[in-house]
């Protein structure tokens, strides 16, 4: 398994360095936000999983995940923080890190999360995800119905790929506002989940997109 450390803290990247190279995974490691970038976009498709620290020079990690993203790079992204407020976690996963560790953290919640995130990106390797007749391509960004082109709204489009992600399992309107939605895009009113899912609805005829109140919303399988 491969692994990309964007980590400017000397000390605690030798750590990692070791700890998980003796857990079997290979490790590039860089100290900078440019390079972590770099590094990314020209090893597209080589990582199982990106440990991006927030603070960095040069570029900050926010930045980073970014520009990985805007590249059609869904790598999972573990975001290592000493910031301890709950919005710098909301705007790190808005960003499109798929999970957040605040640091001081003990090395063996690391090495699960890192495994948590690996086991969900091998459902989809290639970048994509199948559920009946829809096929959900991460690197295209486009999602077919019979083969047939969806036209999703980008929003729309991160919202039916955490579904597909979770599919059979309920997904809570907690975790889509963190995972889906981008402050900076559309503003979030008090429906505006269901709105979305009826569109989603409306777009997708051969799946069944169920809801339960006060527990979330989720594909039946």
């Amino acid at each position: 398994m491969n692994l990309l450390l964007v980590e400017d803290n000397k000390h605690l990247g030798n750590i990692l360095s070791e700890v998980l190279s003796d857990q079997g995974y290979r490790l590039d490691w860089v100290c900078d936000g440019e390079e972590g970038i770099k590094i990314a976009k020209e090893n597209k498709g080589k990582y199982d999983c990106i440990i991006l620290d927030i603070m960095l020079p040069k570029k900050n990690g926010y930045e980073v995940c970014t520009e990985i993203r805007n590249n059609s790079d869904f790598t999972k992204i573990l975001m290592l923080s000493a910031l301890r407020k709950d919005e710098e976690k909301i705007n790190g996963l808005h960003k499109g890190a798929d999970d957040y560790l605040t640091k001081p953290f003990e090395m063996p919640e690391l090495l699960a999360r890192i495994k948590a995130l690996s086991r969900r990106s091998q459902k989809y390797h290639d970048g994509k995800l199948q559920i009946g007749k829809i096929t959900l391509d991460s690197l295209e960004q486009k999602v077919r119905e019979d083969n047939q082109i969806i036209k999703l709204t980008n929003l729309e489009f991160r919202l039916l790929r955490l579904l597909m992600e979770k599919k059979g399992k309920f997904v809570s309107k907690t975790e889509i506002l963190e995972r889906v939605w981008d402050k900076s895009g559309e503003e979030i009113f008090s429906n505006s989940i269901s709105v979305h899912i009826s569109r989603l609805r409306k777009k997708l005829k051969s799946i069944n997109i169920a809801s339960k109140r006060l527990v979330g919303y989720r594909i039946e399988v």
